[in-house]
């Protein structure tokens, strides 16, 4: 007979091919342990990309199994599959098992006998300049496939270190976000002999700036890159020439190059090259003006796109109505342009698109449209399919307050928020009755 520890070291020796697991979710199951239904229902959701807004009723349908069963069970099986150093209650489950946080020092302690009967995917550590040191000759690193080293201070000269050690070669996710580090870490990975299997890289809220982003794009090792994130990385202007000619743009599914200050010239470049996976993309705080807006709206290659994030882009009407001009937009389930100053004929424009149907999450937080914006969502054939209504600080009075509460379009709506809108308590009373707890004001 089999026993559970047996199954672990079958998945620890082989942690990238799903049958072990699957044989062991089987035996739970006959063994009536609800484990073995979460392995398999992780297992499935593993195959695709679930994408917010947009996944079909049988993904949204093991995705609410998921939740339910991690509700009931997940603090259980967490303390049941990891020692107290290696766990903590936000770690995620992969393909069944929960990820590992731990420090350095515990896994160079721990870790070689951890991997050989527990398959380690997401390894979140903390390390500091000199524990790096030790973590790199870590052969242990072999058996994990996304490491992430956010939040810890580091610094360019240890992180490079890092980065050039074969321990890493079977890594495909690495993360090392608001880690201190530079240019020299951007570079570090662009050159690494061992880096060639990442998917994903998190380098979010560093210092890599333009020569780092340069490093990158032009980086034949990252050619497999899905996801990049260099959020908030003091990118600037000049890195539009890097990204007006960047190769490794064209495998991304997601992008974020949010808070970088880079200018129109530069995001009309990079909008030249999006990939055609692209599902999400995040350019909030980038001073792209209506030219970037109208570059996007452009980018007809870009057929997949499900979440855009374009806060804090000094864009008036004519970028929104760009952007509602999009044909390739038909696929967006969720939109952000808070923060911008569309006005209400830009909010109009929107509204009355026949490109953007299937919205099913809208954000004009701080957007002044006033009783004629809110109007003209209210009176919208278009967006039938919301959940989320953020209209926060909008200038909205007693008007259009009742509109939206009298609007037949909005019946699907799960959350509006409209916090900071100066109506009257008639309007109070109108929206509550209308949507109930579903309203925040």
């Amino acid at each position: 007979m089999q026993s559970p520890a047996l199954f672990m070291e079958a998945i620890a020796s082989d942690p990238d091919n799903d049958a072990p697991r699957l044989e062991y979710a089987d035996w739970l199951t006959r063994n009536k342990n609800p484990l073995g239904e979460f392995i398999r229902i992780q297992l499935e959701l593993a195959k695709t990309i679930v994408i917010p807004g947009v996944e079909d009723e049988a993904t949204a349908k093991l995705k609410k199994r998921e939740a339910l069963l991690l509700k009931k069970h997940g603090g259980a099986w967490l303390k049941e599959s990891l020692p107290e150093w290696a766990r903590q209650i936000n770690s995620g489950f992969h393909r069944g098992f929960p990820g590992v946080w731990c420090n350095a020092g515990d896994w160079g302690q721990h870790g070689d006998s951890l991997v050989a009967r527990f398959p380690v995917h997401r390894l979140n550590i903390r390390a500091t300049t000199k524990s790096v040191v030790s973590l790199s000759k870590s052969e242990a690193l072999l058996k994990v496939r996304l490491l992430d080293l956010s939040h810890s201070p580091l610094d360019d000269t240890v992180f490079s270190e890092l980065a050039a050690s074969p321990c890493l070669a079977n890594l495909t996710g690495l993360y090392a976000w608001k880690c201190g580090l530079g240019v020299g870490a951007a570079r570090a990975v662009a050159k690494s002999k061992y880096l060639g299997n990442l998917c994903r890289l998190n380098l979010e809220e560093n210092r890599i700036t333009a020569d780092g982003i340069a490093a990158l794009v032009a980086a034949p090792s990252l050619g497999q890159l899905t996801y990049l994130n260099v959020r908030s990385n003091d990118v600037g202007p000049d890195a539009g020439p890097h990204l007006g000619r960047a190769a490794l743009l064209s495998n991304l599914a997601e992008l974020n190059l949010g808070n970088n200050d880079l200018g129109p010239d530069a995001v009309v470049g990079l909008c030249q090259k999006l990939s055609p996976a692209l599902w999400s993309l995040s350019l909030d705080g980038n001073a792209m003006q209506d030219a970037g807006a109208e570059a996007l709206a452009a980018a007809t290659q870009v057929k997949k796109l499900a979440t855009l994030n374009i806060t804090y882009n000094q864009l008036t009407a004519r970028g929104a109505k760009a952007i509602a001009a999009a044909k390739q937009f038909t696929s967006l389930a969720e939109l952000d342009l808070g923060a911008n100053e569309l006005g209400a004929a830009g909010v109009e424009a929107l509204a009355k698109s026949r490109h953007l149907s299937n919205l099913v999450e809208l954000t004009l937080s701080n957007v002044e449209m006033g009783d004629a914006g809110a109007l003209a969502i209210a009176q919208s054939k278009t967006l039938q399919k919301l959940r989320t209504l953020n209209l926060w600080d909008c200038g909205i009075d007693s008007e259009g307050a009742q509109a939206l509460a009298a609007a037949p379009t909005l019946e699907s709506l799960e959350t509006l928020c409209l916090l900071s809108n100066p109506f009257n308590r008639d309007a109070r009373n109108a929206l509550r009755t209308r949507f109930g707890k579903r309203v925040q004001m």
